[in-house]
């Protein structure tokens, strides 16, 4: 979603205040997503009998299930982002590349504005994206290509939708848990604890950047 171009349409359309910033962006990312959702339920109901079963598939049943479990192959994937974190791209993060980000402004601002752009990045973000990344084309991809050869491609795209080459491996994780399960609840939860996470990491440091010395 692009939320840095909402962002500047606040800048553009008026002296809005963080807090109507934050619920503005909430707003339309609120109905984006409202709308593709109506889209995928429509083309799933009324297409039922030409998609594959697997697309667009969750389910809550079963979640420590040892081969299908969704909450476990969460905690799993975690696992391995965190080790992936910690020795593969940890790298501090420092106000120049902060500052870029959409939510800057945002989370520096008041509890309500940085509240927004926690929704916005840790929730409806994630669920949008793995919706179509893993239940659609992830799961197309499997019936043309090899499994790690599909694996590969939707890391790619996901690496260059977020613009960050560094989200490939993650997306490798995520996409491979995916497939174990074949439940969209996996790479979702796995995404909205991770951008969570990050997003509070964030705040910490935006807070220290902006704490008196």
């Amino acid at each position: 979603m692009p939320f840095d171009l909402l962002s500047r349409a606040c800048e553009y359309f008026g002296p809005f205040g963080p807090n109507a910033q934050g619920i503005i962006n909430l707003g339309i990312s609120s109905i984006s997503a409202s709308s593709f959702f109506a889209v995928i339920l429509f083309v799933s109901r009324y297409y039922q009998q030409q998609l594959p079963k697997d697309l667009f598939y969750w389910e809550l049943k079963d979640p420590f299930n040892l081969s299908k479990g969704w909450i476990l192959w969460t905690v799993i994937a975690l696992d391995y982002i965190y080790v992936w974190c910690q020795f593969g791209y940890a790298s501090m993060p420092n106000e120049e590349t902060i500052s870029k980000q959409w939510w800057y402004e945002l989370l520096k601002s008041t509890n309500f504005s940085a509240l927004c752009a926690f929704v916005c990045q840790g929730i409806i973000g994630p669920v949008v994206e793995e919706v179509l990344l893993c239940g659609f084309f992830l799961a197309s991809l499997t019936k043309w290509v090899p499994t790690p050869v599909a694996v590969g491609i939707s890391s790619a795209v996901s690496a260059i939708v977020q613009g960050n080459p560094n989200q490939y491996i993650i997306g490798f994780i995520v996409g491979s848990s995916y497939l174990q399960t074949r439940n969209l609840l996996t790479p979702i939860a796995i995404y909205c604890l991770y951008n969570t996470v990050l997003m509070s990491y964030y705040m910490v440091y935006i807070s220290y950047l902006l704490s008196p010395l």
